[in-house]
């Protein structure tokens, strides 16, 4: 179960429920592959940028897939690596709704306590719900202290 907003994308709701099975089809010490297959409902409520008074609201069963694994390459870089594809149809406007998301987050290890991060998350989706871009990204960097 996941409650977020999305306010740069004029997104004030999304809710979803959902449960998947997944496969491990790498486990060793410094390296994992994890596959994922599931299904989710998904709410959506969307603002109109031209009315923002005006809610668009989408409530969707979407299958959901994912890919996730990490790399320890030494003791100091990791890298992790996760991508989910979701797609459901919509009855209301004939058609499918895709999403693919990505987020790729290296970690470099300075000390036992400190590591510097950098962060490249993107998403596509080919029919927006509302017009706006249909490709969005943000590039991260960041510094994590672990207590």
């Amino acid at each position: 179960a996941q409650i977020q907003y999305d306010q740069g994308r004029n997104m004030p709701l999304r809710l979803l429920l959902g449960g998947g099975l997944r496969y491990r089809a790498l486990n060793k010490e410094k390296s994992k592959i994890i596959l994922g297959l599931g299904a989710m409902q998904e709410k959506e409520r969307w603002l109109l940028p031209e009315d923002e008074s005006v809610i668009v609201e989408k409530n969707l069963l979407k299958n959901s897939s994912y890919i996730n694994g990490f790399v320890q390459f030494n003791d100091h870089i990791k890298l992790d690596v996760i991508t989910y594809y979701q797609v459901g149809y919509d009855n209301e406007d004939d058609l499918f709704r895709q999403r693919a998301i990505g987020d790729i987050v290296i970690s470099f290890k300075i000390s036992d306590k400190l590591a510097f991060l950098a962060q490249f998350n993107a998403q596509f989706e080919n029919h927006p719900v509302i017009p706006i871009n249909q490709f969005i990204y943000a590039l991260k960097n960041g510094i994590r202290w672990d207590f």
